[in-house]
């Protein structure tokens, strides 16, 4: 018997008190969703899928432009019950985009904090694809979690 299972993470943008005062402006455009699975199948959303890929917005103020950005990934979704859904993330799963266009990005892991060059008028675009691995015996329903990405301005 097949089963299918609604998942989507759940976009929470919370950039630090300290980048708020330094007038950055992050907006969670969406979310990374996965859409129904099938217990046992891997789905993975990658970062240039403009329909299922996680996405941020920043805008900066002034003449500084150099940021980093910090991810803080959830290890999985959570579900009905207290189920979960194992998340993994590789080291091309984040892109960075000074152009604000998921089909103009520079790649990097999201597990690590990466240094980006917002573009001229202060502007870029961080997107965010990863894998989801429900078990085989995976208890349906929607499943969800938080993600934050955290920019700080360098220079």
């Amino acid at each position: 018997m097949l089963r299918r299972l609604a998942a989507a993470a759940v976009l929470v943008v919370a950039p630090p008190a300290a980048a708020r005062a330094q007038n950055i402006q992050v907006t969670g455009i969406q979310g990374v969703t996965f859409g129904s699975m099938l217990p046992g199948v891997s789905t993975v959303v990658s970062r240039t899928d403009g329909l299922r890929a996680a996405r941020f917005d920043i805008k900066g103020a002034g003449n500084t432009r150099v940021v980093e950005l910090q991810f803080s990934l959830p290890a999985a979704l959570s579900g009905p019950g207290g189920a979960t859904l194992p998340l993994s993330y590789t080291a091309g799963d984040a892109g960075f985009s000074a152009q604000q266009s998921v089909a103009n990005q520079i790649g990097f892991d999201p597990r690590t904090a990466y240094t980006a060059t917002l573009s001229g008028p202060g502007r870029g675009s961080v997107f965010l694809g990863c894998r989801a691995t429900p078990a085989a015996n995976q208890a349906a329903g929607n499943y969800s979690a938080t993600l934050t990405l955290t920019v700080t301005y360098l220079q």
